[in-house]
């Protein structure tokens, strides 16, 4: 299927080197990698993502919440 698309400059540098270096067309490495991103899922951030569980605070024994300086 034919299609035409829009590429930042970067990333259509970046897949240029990478269908020279690897000796493959461009059209093949560009398949690739959008095949690879979608493989990966929606959202790849969101899977990746980590809680951080709150613990009651409090002081120490012993330490005020103020101390007086002289």
């Amino acid at each position: 299927m034919r299609t035409t698309v829009t590429l930042d400059e970067d990333l259509h540098q970046a897949l240029k080197e990478e269908a020279l270096l690897a000796k493959r067309p461009f059209r093949s490495v560009l398949n690739d990698v959008i095949r690879r991103g979608l493989a990966a899922g929606p959202n790849v951030s969101e899977r990746s993502r980590f809680r951080v569980r709150a613990s009651p605070g409090g002081l120490l024994p012993g330490i005020q919440p103020v101390d007086k300086v002289a």
